[in-house]
C-alpha cells in the first residue's frame, strides 16, 4: 500500500469548514519518514489539541522534515504572539 501522513486541517477559499489534507509519500520519502510517522502523528495530535509545548518537543525530534519545520515555526509564532491562534491553517489564495 501507499504510505501517507496527515498534514493538518486547512481552511480553503470557497469552503466555510476546514478540510483535512493528507500527503502520499513517495517510496524514497517513505523510507526516511515511515519510522518517524508515529512520532509525527503524535506531534500533530498534540498541536491540534493545543498542547503546543509537547507538540514542539516532538516536532523538534523530526526537524529534518520540512513539514515538521513548518509546524515548529508555527508553534514559535503562536507562543510569541500569546494569542489563541487557530490550529487550522488558513489558505487565502487558490
Amino acid at each position: 500500500g501507499v504510505a501517507w501522513r496527515k498534514l493538518g486541517r486547512v481552511k480553503v477559499v470557497g469552503r466555510s469548514e476546514p478540510i483535512t489534507i493528507y500527503e502520499p509519500l513517495e517510496t524514497e520519502m517513505a523510507g526516511d519518514l515511515v519510522p518517524n510517522l508515529s512520532m509525527y502523528h503524535d506531534a500533530l495530535a498534540l498541536f491540534e489539541a493545543g498542547k503546543l509545548q509537547e507538540a514542539q518537543e516532538r516536532f523538534h525530534g523530526l526537524s529534518g522534515d520540512s513539514v515538521s519545520k513548518a509546524y515548529l515555526e508555527r508553534v514559535a509564532r503562536m507562543a510569541s504572539s500569546g494569542e489563541g491562534e487557530s490550529v487550522v491553517w488558513d489558505v487565502k489564495e487558490k
